[in-house]
């Protein structure tokens, strides 16, 4: 934690529980020097993540969590999700963010909006890298949006789900402190599980769709580190080399398969299974 946060959020406290007003004093103490601190130097993890083209946020009343979602993006094309409730904040939002904001009103609970203005978006920035934040908004909203984004990966793959998280929270003043906020940039289900990929390469072996079968095969085993979807690929290419009627590659790679199958990681039936 920043250490003149860090002595500024005691002096803040101190004021507080001398009477003063929590939320304004906040915004007049606090956020400033918060702000600027992101506008130099987003705190966003991981460290390496490279700025997105694209950001999507629910907006919820605590304005500040989208302003930090947006800084950490560093995005220069915002979209804001926003109900009745909480449109008063967007001024405040562009004039801290120093950008214009495209805005999209939805009922807090209309989570069909949701998926139906997401996919316009998605649409309309198609090869863009997009960070949608789920930090604020209703549990409807951010619910909403972060599983459309994870749907809609697989056809935007330069999709992330993000969201502001805060390493310690005052329980007296009922906030984050101030300075141990970051941006976590979420890993994809289809990133870690394959399961997806899977479902495809099935699809595509029952239609022999041998060489496009192996493609989802190998990005499962590169993702499960599995290396028994390496063996299926390979039976994939065997299977189109003999539709391609290239019977040489055909039976070298049947040779090698023989090799592959007797090994224990593919034949021991307790550890073999297929989603």
């Amino acid at each position: 934690m920043n250490e003149q946060l860090r002595k500024l959020w005691q002096e803040y406290k101190e004021k507080v529980k001398a009477g003063e007003n929590p939320k304004t004093l906040y915004e007049q103490m606090v956020w400033p020097v918060l702000l600027e601190k992101w506008k130099k130097c987003p705190v966003v993890e991981p460290k390496d993540t490279p700025p997105f083209d694209v950001s999507i946020h629910t907006l919820g009343t605590s304005p500040e969590a989208t302003t930090l979602a947006i800084l950490g993006t560093r995005s220069r094309k915002v979209y804001i999700l926003y109900t009745d409730e909480t449109e008063k904040y967007l001024w405040q939002i562009s004039k801290d963010v120093g950008l214009g904001i495209e805005r999209y009103k939805v009922g807090k609970n209309d989570v069909v909006a949701i998926y139906r203005r997401l996919k316009e978006i998605l649409e309309d920035n198609s090869g863009k890298s997009v960070a949608l934040d789920v930090t604020g908004g209703t549990k409807a909203m951010s619910a909403g949006l972060a599983s459309g984004g994870f749907f809609f990966r697989r056809f935007f793959p330069n999709v992330r789900v993000v969201y502001v998280n805060s390493d310690d929270y005052d329980n007296d003043l009922r906030r984050p402190i101030a300075g141990t906020e970051k941006l976590i940039i979420l890993p994809s289900p289809h990133e870690v599980l394959g399961d997806v990929d899977v479902f495809f390469a099935l699809e595509n072996y029952s239609k022999e769709e041998f060489h496009e079968a192996q493609r989802y095969f190998r990005d499962a085993a590169r993702k499960t580190k599995d290396q028994r979807y390496e063996v299926l690929a390979d039976i994939c290419l065997m299977y189109h080399a003999w539709r391609s009627l290239d019977i040489e590659k055909a039976f070298e790679k049947s040779k090698r398969l023989v090799e592959e199958l007797q090994k224990d990681y593919v034949v021991d039936p307790a550890t073999w299974k297929i989603p």
